[in-house]
C-alpha cells in the first residue's frame, strides 16, 4: 500500500507542476525535497525488503570488517569490487547494522538521480514518477553495487558530452571499482561518434557479430573470475522465438518508434543523442541473450527522462491539443505494461502462492523488524533455480 500512496502522490505532483505553468517555484522545490526524503527513508529504513538485499546483508554481517580492521584478506574473501568493500566497511565502522549501509546507499543513489533529473528534465515530477515506477526498487533494493556504478556514470555524463575524456575516464574508473559491468562505459565515446542513421546501423552489424562470436573471450579479458562466473550464467539465458519477439518490441522496436517521434518534433539539440547508438547496440544483444539486460541499467535513467520528454512534447503539440488523453493514455499503458506483468509474475514454482511483487510487498521497516514469511525462501529458491541452469 505504501508504494501506491507514493505513486499516487507523484502523479498528483506531476499533474500539478509539470502539466501546468501557474505555480510557485518555491512550492515546487519544497515538494521535490519532500519526495526526495520520502524515497531515501523508504529504501534506507527497510527491513529485508528486496531479494538481493538478503545476500548483501549476509556478506555485510559475515565478511565485511569495520574500516579500522580492513585488510587485504577481506577483499579476497568477499571477491567484490574494492570501492564497494570500502563503502560497506565504512558503514560498519560508523555502526554495525546493515540499515546504516542502506541509508548511506539510498542517500547516494537518490541524491545523484535527483540531481540528474533536475539538470536535464523539463518535467521533474514526471521523470521522478517514471523513476519510482520503473527502477526505484531495482536500484535501491536489488542491484546495489551496480546502481552505484550507474550513478557514477550519471555524474560523468557532462564530461562525456563536452568530450572531456580525461575527466570522463576518471569517473569510469571509479564506477568500475564499484561494479565490473562498468567496463562498457569505456567504449561509449566510440559509440558517440557513430551517427544514428542507416549507415551507423550497417556499421554495427560486423561489430555485433564479433561480440556474439567471441563473447566468452571478451568477458574473460575484462571481468574478474567471480564476475566471469556470473557472466557465464547470464549468457546461458537465451530466448526462444516468443522471447525474441517480446524483447524486440520492448527494447528495440518500441524505443525506436518513440525516439523517432521525439526527434521529429525536436528541431535542435535532442537530448542524450550521443547515447542512441550505444543503447540500441546493447538492446539488440539483449534480444537474443536476455541475461545481458543488466548492461541496459546504465541507460535507464536517460530513457526515463526521454520518456518524460516525449510525454511533455505530445502534451504541448498543437495537433494533439484535442486528443491528448487518447494519445497519452495508450502510450503510457503500452510502456508500463511489461513492468506491470513483471511485478505480477507468478512465482509459485519457487514458493507456493507468491508473485514477484512479494519480494517488496508488504513493506516492513527496521522499527518493527518484522519479516514477510515467504520473501527469503522465494529469493533463495529463485537463486538456486538460476544456479542449477549454469
Amino acid at each position: 500500500m505504501i508504494y501506491l500512496i507514493i505513486l499516487f502522490l507523484l502523479l498528483i505532483l506531476s499533474s500539478r507542476f509539470d502539466f501546468k505553468t501557474n505555480y510557485r517555484p518555491r512550492i515546487h522545490n519544497f515538494w521535490v525535497k519532500v519526495v526526495f526524503i520520502i524515497l531515501v527513508l523508504l529504501a534506507g529504513l527497510r527491513y529485508k525488503v528486496g531479494g538481493d538485499t538478503f545476500a548483501y546483508m549476509k556478506y555485510f554481517d559475515e565478511d565485511i570488517r569495520p574500516l579500522n580492521q580492513l585488510t587485504l584478506e577481506t577483499f579476497r574473501k568477499v571477491a567484490w569490487n574494492p570501492f564497494w568493500v570500502i563503502l560497506s566497511s565504512l558503514s560498519k565502522f560508523i555502526y554495525n547494522d546493515f540499515f546504516v549501509f542502506q541509508l548511506i546507499h539510498a542517500c547516494i543513489i537518490n541524491t545523484i538521480i535527483f540531481w540528474f533529473i533536475k539538470k536535464y528534465s523539463k518535467s521533474i515530477f514526471t521523470s521522478i514518477t517514471i523513476y519510482f515506477f520503473f527502477f526505484y526498487l531495482y536500484f535501491n533494493t536489488e542491484v546495489l553495487r551496480e546502481s552505484l556504478a550507474v550513478c557514477i556514470f550519471l555524474l560523468s555524463y557532462p564530461a562525456l558530452s563536452s568530450k572531456s575524456y580525461l575527466k570522463y575516464y576518471t569517473y569510469c574508473f571509479v564506477a568500475l571499482m564499484f561494479h565490473s559491468s562498468a567496463f562498457i562505459l569505456f567504449f561509449l565515446p566510440f559509440f558517440s561518434i557513430i551517427k544514428f542513421n542507416k549507415a551507423g546501423v550497417i556499421f554495427m552489424f560486423p561489430l555485433l557479430a564479433f561480440i556474439f562470436y567471441f563473447q566468452s573471450e571478451i568477458s574473460l579479458f575484462f571481468l574478474s573470475d567471480f564476475e566471469f562466473q556470473k557472466f557465464s550464467l547470464y549468457s546461458e539465458i537465451t530466448s526462444n522465438i516468443n522471447g525474441v519477439i517480446v524483447n524486440s518490441i520492448i527494447f528495440v522496436i518500441g524505443p525506436y518508434v518513440l525516439l523517432k517521434r521525439y526527434l521529429k518534433y525536436t528541431t535542435s539539440n535532442p537530448m542524450f543523442s550521443n547515447l542512441y547508438v550505444a543503447y540500441f547496440f546493447f538492446a539488440v544483444i539483449i534480444v537474443f541473450i536476455p541475461g545481458f539486460n543488466r548492461f541496459l541499467n546504465y541507460f535507464i535513467p536517460f530513457m526515463s527522462i526521454l520518456f518524460a520528454e516525449i510525454i511533455f512534447t505530445i502534451r504541448k503539440r498543437q495537433r494533439f491539443q484535442n486528443m491528448r488523453l487518447l494519445v497519452l493514455a495508450p502510450l503510457i499503458l503500452i510502456v508500463c505494461a511489461p513492468k506491470i506483468f513483471f511485478y505480477f509474475q507468478d512465482t509459485s514454482n519457487y514458493y507456493p502462492d507468491t508473485h514477484r511483487y512479494n519480494l517488496w510487498h508488504p513493506y516492513y521497516s527496521i522499527f518493527t523488524k518484522k519479516e514477510y514469511y515467504s520473501r527469503e525462501p522465494l529469493y533463495l529458491e529463485s537463486v538456486n533455480a538460476a544456479n542449477s541452469k549454469q
